[in-house]
């Protein structure tokens, strides 16, 4: 597949930028590992989160990049409209299909949630077979706390609300 891209030898240097530290570093090593398997060689450029944040959304910047997003608020356009239409301001992939666009302006407007869901369900399989991110997983968080602790819950986006509990 790597000669069928253009790549004559069969091979492909490429440079990763992502923010060093915590999971990150594992989580490079293991794309960089993956992805030595199949023929693709990957330099790892770790960097500083304002390095990150002022690079990935400039067009042509980097050639590939580990990059995290995280839900905003819990609805499915949180991961269409700022990161995945071609106006998104988040849009690090420079990724733009006018058909992708469409549909999240048709979904936007719509007030039966059923059918604005399986609207966002199209979006989803059309934006991945287009594959412009390869989402890896998702965070678990885990929460410890006392029966003492008053107002405690699971909020659906933040993890932690520490002014909404009390002793």
């Amino acid at each position: 597949m790597i000669r069928k891209a253009g790549y004559p030898s069969g091979k492909l240097n490429i440079t990763m930028i992502y923010i060093t530290g915590g999971d990150e570093d594992r989580v490079a090593d293991s794309v960089q590992r993956d992805l030595a398997r199949v023929g693709v060689k990957v330099t790892l450029k770790g960097v500083s989160s304002d390095t990150a944040y002022n690079t990935v959304y400039t067009p042509g910047k980097t050639q590939f990049t580990l990059f995290h997003w995280g839900q905003d608020y819990p609805d499915p356009s949180d991961f269409v409209d700022p990161i995945l239409t071609c106006q998104a301001s988040s849009n690090a992939a420079q990724f733009c299909d006018p058909a992708v666009d469409r549909l999240a302006n048709k979904a936007r407007a719509d007030t039966n949630q059923q059918r604005r869901y399986a609207t966002y369900r199209t979006i989803e399989r059309t934006i991945m077979a287009q594959a412009p991110w390869v989402p890896l997983y998702g965070d678990v968080l885990y929460e410890f706390h006392s029966a003492r602790v008053k107002g405690f819950y699971y909020h659906p986006v933040w993890p932690f609300e520490y002014d909404r509990y009390s002793l």
